[in-house]
């Protein structure tokens, strides 16, 4: 595990809550600090880690070698907005997790929300997770993102609002629909 893990990393992995036999997918890996983490604590796991940058997916297999040696984890190099057709064969998924991807707070990402919902099974859940300057207004964040997140697959734990935290990190949590809803595209 890293020597010194950034407490947006840390703070992310406390809410996703992992029972430790889910498929995860990470969008925007990075150098795979979050994979690390999280495929440590959960033996169990099963994670695909996305990322546009050719550079940050290599980072994200050699600094966990050894979940990719033994299949539980996957890396894929591509853009966000291709991820249902990049992934299918992947999922389904009982979670899709983003820290710091700007792209649903700096423009419209209803597209790629709706397919990234598609990628979840009934009853996943999507993370996404920003660490926000001090003293900022998360407003300008969480406005857009809110409304890139407006989908009809995706909804707040009891079918209502989104889940909206507030601490060390703005993170939102949205779950797909299940039951006779999940027919809605």
């Amino acid at each position: 595990m890293p020597a010194a893990v950034p407490p947006r990393l840390l703070r992310t992995a406390d809410l996703l809550a992992l029972e430790g036999s889910e498929r995860v997918l990470e969008v925007g890996s990075g150098s795979g600090v979050l994979a690390e983490l999280l495929l440590t604590r959960h033996p169990g796991l099963r994670y695909l880690a996305l990322d546009r940058s050719a550079v940050a997916a290599g980072r994200t297999a050699r600094r966990n070698a050894a979940a990719t040696a033994d299949g539980r984890l996957a890396v894929r190099t591509g853009e966000v907005e291709d991820a249902a057709g990049l992934l299918d064969a992947d999922g389904p998924f009982d979670v899709v997790v983003a820290v710091n991807v700007n792209l649903f707070w700096t423009r419209d990402a209803r597209a790629v929300s709706g397919a990234l919902s598609g990628l979840l099974r009934p009853g996943g859940r999507l993370w996404l997770v920003y660490e926000t300057p001090r003293g900022s207004s998360d407003e300008r964040v969480l406005d857009p993102l809110l409304a890139s997140l407006a989908v009809p697959r995706l909804v707040g734990p009891e079918g209502g609002a989104p889940v909206v935290v507030r601490d060390e990190v703005l993170a939102v949590g949205l779950r797909r629909r299940t039951g006779d809803d999940d027919t809605l595209v």
